[in-house]
């Protein structure tokens, strides 16, 4: 996953963890932030006092207003510390907004000590290795689909052969 750290928020008397991942928020401009998603499924509101919760965060992403890439020649403004603008050139993306958000989904279920699709998908391939059939191949193949595609070459946790051992055995070279 591409979290950038843990959280907490103060709900009451108890802390509430969460995980921080990067996002631009399009607002006119992009502004490059650090998305702070809760294990009770709260997203926050980048410091204006509120959270909003995980379905109406997505409806919001949906609409443009959570972008995973900028376009060319768009005003990056980088939050925090220091006030740091720029252009950007050369854009080079590969994560589409639905695969980003099924990656917040996967990084709650993390959070909440539930099984992730990648998690899922290890499993099913397993269960294919010990039954080779054709039912297990078919729910291999729905484990590995329900991965957000930026997050299945590494699901083998090996750099070198990526997820090729899984597109193998479903025919699948994209």
């Amino acid at each position: 996953m591409r979290k950038l750290g843990v959280i907490y928020r103060k709900q009451g008397d108890r802390y509430v963890p969460g995980i921080v991942i990067p996002a631009f928020i399009h607002n006119g401009t992009y502004f490059l932030v650090g998305l702070r998603v809760y294990q009770d499924g709260m997203v926050d509101d980048w410091g204006l006092g509120a959270v909003m919760p995980l379905d109406k965060f997505k409806r919001e992403a949906r609409r443009g207003w959570i972008a995973t890439r900028a376009p060319e020649g768009a005003q990056i403004v980088l939050s925090g510390g220091v006030p740091f603008s720029c252009t950007v050139t050369n854009v080079w993306s590969w994560i589409e907004i639905e695969d980003f958000l099924a990656e917040i989904d996967d990084e709650l279920r993390a959070l909440n000590d539930q099984p992730t699709t990648s998690d899922k998908c290890r499993a099913a391939y397993d269960a294919y290795q010990t039954n080779p059939s054709e039912t297990t191949k078919e729910d291999l193949r729905a484990a590995y689909f329900a991965v957000p595609k930026h997050l299945r070459h590494y699901l083998m946790g090996d750099m070198d052969t990526k997820d090729s051992k899984i597109r193998e055995v479903l025919d699948y070279w994209e």
